[in-house]
């Protein structure tokens, strides 16, 4: 276990980027050590612990781009995020348009799929070209976190280079995936046309958290992936399929990752707990299984990434095959 004493405390703002090329406005939360005291803030129905437009303390922190789930926001793991700014991290997420909680229009087309990456990209380079967090930043130092759908991101975002035409076989063999919505052909059939970017952000170390669209991928198209990487399953998962969805990326990401499987969670238990109130409105997403202490694993979760990073910009790493480490967490 890491020591992981706080030296600061979580810094955090609200911004809102233009995006020049389809004309959106993007919400992110930026999340930042300072000096400054926190105080309760509240969020889409949240509290934060936060000193809200402090300024940073003064130095050079890695940066972690942490992309959300399909159907969240740029606050759905805000108790990860508050914790890595008290320890030394710059951590920045958006709300990917037309794919969170408030929009899912995009839902299975070129807003989530090809969308989802340049946002990404688009808050890394609104970080760099502003004053209070470009200063601070140490652009050799880049981390990412992403959960499910985001976990499909930040392996794009790093040089992957999804086959949508994997799409039709992947529904022909498991009809009754829950991430596949009626429409989905109609949407899919025009990703197959479209020109993709390839990115190529320099990310050292990345987590994936219940990574989706493992079957997008094969060798070849994570081939250009460099980056150490860390995945993390839920046992009890009942929306994505370990070996349709997860798998993929443990057989196929150049380097192999390290792999720890998270006993008794279900797909949602990486979001930060919720409020009682949440609970009891959104059971579906904020009640765990009898048994799993969200609240617990998410302190052990936190200590065995901010480890993780530590050791991977260290270059220290030392990468476990994928199969021999079963969590007990």
């Amino acid at each position: 276990m890491t020591d992981a004493a706080p030296a600061y405390s979580a810094g955090f703002s609200r911004v809102t980027m233009g995006d020049r090329v389809t004309g959106e406005r993007i919400t992110a939360g930026i999340w930042y050590p300072t000096k400054a005291r926190e105080a309760r803030v509240s969020e889409q129905a949240r509290s934060f612990l936060v000193a809200r437009d402090a300024m940073p303390a003064p130095g050079s922190y890695p940066l972690i781009l942490l992309s959300h789930g399909s159907g969240a926001w740029y606050g759905a793991h805000h108790g990860s995020a508050e914790f890595f700014a008290r320890r030394g991290f710059v951590v920045a997420s958006v709300t990917h348009p037309g794919d969170n909680f408030q929009d899912l229009g995009g839902y299975l087309g070129a807003q989530q799929l090809l969308g989802r990456p340049h946002h990404m990209k688009l808050l890394k380079e609104y970080l760099l070209g502003t004053h209070k967090y470009g200063s601070i930043v140490d652009t050799k130092r880049l981390t990412a976190i992403g959960f499910s759908a985001g976990a499909y991101t930040v392996t794009v975002l790093m040089g992957g280079r999804p086959d949508f035409a994997r799409f039709a076989s992947h529904a022909h063999l498991n009809p009754d995936d829950p991430t596949l919505l009626p429409h989905w052909e109609l949407t899919v059939n025009t990703l197959t046309k479209q020109e993709q970017i390839d990115y190529d952000e320099p990310i050292v170390a990345a987590v994936l958290m219940a990574p989706a669209f493992g079957f997008l991928f094969n060798r070849d198209r994570l081939s250009r992936v460099p980056a150490q990487v860390r995945i993390y399953r839920a046992e009890m998962d009942n929306i994505l399929r370990a070996d349709t969805h997860v798998e993929p990326y443990l057989r196929s990401l150049p380097r192999v990752p390290e792999y720890r499987i998270v006993k008794g969670a279900g797909h949602y238990a990486f979001l930060s707990p919720c409020p009682e109130a949440l609970i009891e409105e959104d059971p579906d997403i904020c009640r765990d299984r009898p048994g799993f202490n969200r609240i617990a694993f998410h302190a052990r979760l936190n200590e065995q990434m901010l480890d993780y990073f530590n050791r991977s910009l260290s270059a220290e790493e030392t990468v476990a095959p994928y199969g021999l480490e079963r969590a007990a967490d």
